[in-house]
């Protein structure tokens, strides 16, 4: 299925749900093992002492903080408003 068929089959809202979802829980973790051994072989070529877990990407656990109302509005203050304070 190509981009413009999905965009023609589900909703723009569906459609950017989808792509953040597939960005953060679908890693294509084989591809990913593919090049972290190319970079540790390189690495390890050049006299580094590298495996290639060193070069998977990790994944951040802390929680991220949730802004305030408060923090939201100054936001949009800045970005629409074009206010600084």
């Amino acid at each position: 299925m190509t981009v413009k068929q999905a965009q023609e089959q589900i909703s723009s809202i569906e459609f950017t749900y989808w792509l953040a979802y597939l960005s953060e829980y679908c890693l294509d973790q084989e591809g990913w093992e593919q090049t972290a051994m190319v970079c540790s072989v390189t690495a390890n070529v050049q006299g580094a002492k590298t495996t290639p877990q060193d070069f998977l990407p990790v994944r951040r656990t802390e929680k991220k903080k949730e802004q305030s109302p408060e923090e939201m509005m100054a936001v949009m203050e800045m970005m629409f408003l074009g206010r600084n304070d």
